[in-house]
């Protein structure tokens, strides 16, 4: 399943997006914030992985052995998004995934003056939405955009 990931630091600014089908990487789209503060990361990833350290747990004579395990996940693994989202977790980013019938609304959102906060509640509600429902919010977001277009 094709799914859209977008980033958004902290104070709520889109970084860019994720595009992934079935957890394994597509590609990233960053936008200029978003380059500043994660394009050497990502051009790591697309050579050698994500890092992820896992718990391992082994049985001995001697007792009860814990292990953290360092693993590379590649970003043609089926585990590449949910070591992103570790990773985002980590770093402090913020992450709303969105199916691919919801891009749309996404994109308008994207044409209307709203700041990084207002920008990022509309998304997060639109992630929240039933399929039945986005119709109803592509039609409103046109509506916005008409709007903002006759008062400016």
């Amino acid at each position: 399943m094709k799914n859209i990931t977008l980033i958004f630091s902290e104070n709520a600014e889109h970084l860019g997006e994720l595009l992934t089908q079935d957890d394994m990487l597509m590609r990233f789209v960053l936008t200029q914030p978003g380059e500043v503060l994660l394009a050497h990361e990502v051009e790591d990833w697309q050579t050698s992985g994500i890092t992820v350290f896992r718990d391992v747990t082994t049985k001995r004579k001697e007792g009860i052995l814990h292990q953290a395990l360092k693993q590379q996940i590649s970003p043609r693994d089926a585990e590449f998004l949910t070591a992103f989202r570790h990773w985002a977790s980590e770093h402090a980013l913020r992450l709303i995934t969105l199916r691919s019938d919801a891009v749309p609304c996404w994109e308008k959102i994207l044409m209307l003056p709203f700041e990084s906060e207002e920008r990022f509640a509309a998304v997060f509600a639109l992630s929240r939405l039933s399929v039945e429902d986005i119709g109803a919010w592509s039609d409103m977001l046109d509506e916005a955009k008409r709007v903002v277009d006759t008062v400016t």
